[in-house]
């Protein structure tokens, strides 16, 4: 099955790899709230197999289906599908040339000697925006540890995400970073989040248009620097 949907300045075709995509998405979703594709199947009234088949995107997702799917995972369907009415117009125009549909995050966690990497993607009609938390491969980024939904907003000088967990504890994580022009490929930001023990904390974080393996150079753009722990002593703010 092919669905079609309007979108300014043409019409997208919703091929098999959309399926595909979608299927991923929802199996993420399945994952983090700790469900079984069993569980699933015997609220769609579907078979294991089918249900399994929907998640690899090897067959379309009636509507209907995907409509009981989605409050059984209670998740907004939207935030699924491509969007298809631009948010405020001339807000998008000023800002269209920042526009990232897919970003790469990481951060260091000194006391595991760790670097955790995190995907985004974007839409760029409805400003809506999903990030995948903890991701071990950068090329299956949809087997992510937890999922938030959210939306970008643009400013005359930064770019901010704001996004809340679709699994307990329903925390909100904001990241906040400089624009990132086409010729540059990352900044460092800021992403505010709790830990595991429910403290609100700040993170050193690296966002790049393409995935980055080297892990010296991460650690060498994350660690906090002699400086940036002065100016905390000094203004009681922790500035990147």
């Amino acid at each position: 099955m092919l669905c079609l949907c309007r979108q300014k300045g043409g019409v997208i075709l919703l091929d098999h790899s959309f399926y595909e995509t979608l299927g991923l998405k929802l199996r993420t979703y399945r994952k983090a709230k700790q469900l079984t594709l069993s569980d699933l199947a015997k609220v769609l009234n579907k078979s294991l197999a089918t249900v399994g088949k929907y998640e690899k995107g090897e067959i379309s997702i009636d509507l209907e289906v995907l409509i009981d799917w989605c409050r059984y995972l209670e998740i907004d369907i939207a935030s699924l599908l491509p969007g298809t009415v631009e948010k405020e117009g001339s807000h998008a125009a000023r800002y269209e040339k920042y526009f990232m549909d897919r970003l790469y995050l990481y951060w260091y966690k000194g006391g595991e000697r760790k670097i955790h990497c995190h995907v985004i993607e974007n839409d760029n009609v409805s400003m809506k925006s999903m990030f995948y938390f903890d991701v071990n491969d950068q090329n299956n980024f949809y087997d992510a540890d937890f999922i938030y939904n959210g939306h970008v907003t643009y400013t005359d000088a930064s770019t901010y995400f704001v996004y809340y967990n679709t699994a307990p504890p329903f925390d909100l994580l904001t990241f906040c970073m400089p624009f990132l022009t086409k010729d540059q490929y990352y900044k460092i930001g800021l992403i505010s989040t709790i830990t595991f023990f429910y403290q609100p904390n700040a993170i050193k974080t690296l966002a790049s248009k393409v995935p980055i393996t080297d892990r010296d150079y991460l650690v060498s753009k994350l660690q906090l620097t002699p400086d940036e722990i002065k100016n905390m002593k000094q203004t009681n703010f922790f500035i990147v």
